[in-house]
Parts: structure tokens; C-alpha cells; sequence
């Protein structure tokens, strides 16, 4: 057993009141991490407008949901694909009024044409 350290009572001891210590330490850790995720979680809902359905007789405020991170996945790809929507609307607009001006223009550059071809002909 040259290579290897002995363990005796004292290092034991220590060892295991660290691993105590350590696990007590990741379990805090493993809560807060919980609690973070579900006020996220809430808070996508209050965006979303997700509340818990309140009976006839209940006044209290009004609780949000906790959706699962599928469920706010999904509601963002929606999102996302209604504004590729509105972005593709906002294009056709925009080409649609280009169009416009130049009929405008086009319009404006025939009347200046047959204006000037009468003036000839005059």
C-alpha cells in the first residue's frame, strides 16, 4: 500500500462532515434554482396572459400559471412565425406603394409628354 494514502478515523470524520456540508450546500443551491425557474415561469405566463381560472365568488388577485418550458416554447414560436407574418404584410405594403408612385411619376411624365407634343403641334 505504498501509493495509496491510509484513511484513519480522524480524516473520515472530516470527510464526511464536508460531504455533509456539501450536500446541504447543493440542495440549497437545487431550491433556488427551482424557485428561479418557476418565477420565470410565472412571469412568461403574466406576459402571455395565463392566469388560474377563478371561481364566481373568488376576489382575490388574480394567480398566473405555470407553464412548462414546452408550453412557453411553443407560445414564442407562435409568436415569432405572427411577426414573419407582419413582416411579410409590411413588405407587400411597402411594394405596394412603391407601385404607386410610380404609376404617379409615370402619369406625371406622360402628362408632361402630351403637354409638350401639343405645344409642338401648335
Amino acid at each position: 500500500m505504498e501509493g495509496h494514502k491510509r484513511i484513519n478515523a480522524t480524516t473520515m470524520k472530516t470527510s464526511k462532515e464536508q460531504l455533509i456540508a456539501d450536500l446541504a450546500l447543493a440542495g440549497n443551491k437545487v431550491n433556488d434554482n427551482h424557485d428561479l425557474d418557476e418565477f420565470r415561469r410565472q412571469e412568461f405566463a403574466k406576459a402571455f396572459g395565463w392566469f388560474k381560472k377563478r371561481g364566481t365568488y373568488d376576489y382575490g388577485e388574480v394567480e398566473p400559471l405555470t407553464p412548462t418550458w414546452y408550453e412557453i416554447m411553443v407560445q414564442i414560436g407562435k409568436l415569432l412565425t405572427a411577426q414573419k407574418g407582419l413582416i411579410y404584410v409590411i413588405d407587400i405594403e411597402a411594394l405596394k406603394l412603391d407601385l404607386q408612385e410610380m404609376r404617379i411619376r409615370f402619369e406625371e411624365l406622360k402628362r408632361k409628354q402630351d403637354e409638350s407634343n401639343l405645344g409642338r403641334n401648335n
